[in-house]
């Protein structure tokens, strides 16, 4: 997925608030549903799912992270950071650490 400079619309992705079934960060699988919404948004289809490829960028982004663990012992990525990688793929913005 290539990205310009010359955006002339403001893409809003959806609020990461209230996604997911915990406080603390989202599953692997619920990361996935929120790549999908965002894919869906910002090029403007309806996919069911989100793309490998951009999910393999994601992944690229996030690197090694330190991550929750969940009461049934699952992975939980932190929002902030959900939030952050999903900006720089989907949207271009430079994270804290680039």
């Amino acid at each position: 997925m290539k990205h310009t400079k010359t955006l002339e619309r403001k893409v809003e992705l959806p609020d990461l608030e209230t996604f997911g079934a915990y406080r603390l960060g989202l599953t692997n699988n619920e990361i996935k549903e929120y790549l999908t919404l965002c894919y869906n948004i910002v090029t403007k289809k309806k996919r069911k799912e989100c793309p490998e490829k951009v999910i393999k960028q994601f992944n690229d982004i996030a690197g090694s992270n330190t991550v929750a663990v969940g009461p049934n012992g699952e992975s939980l990525l932190y929002r902030t950071d959900v939030e952050r990688f999903s900006r720089k793929l989907f949207l271009g913005e430079e994270t804290y650490f680039d």
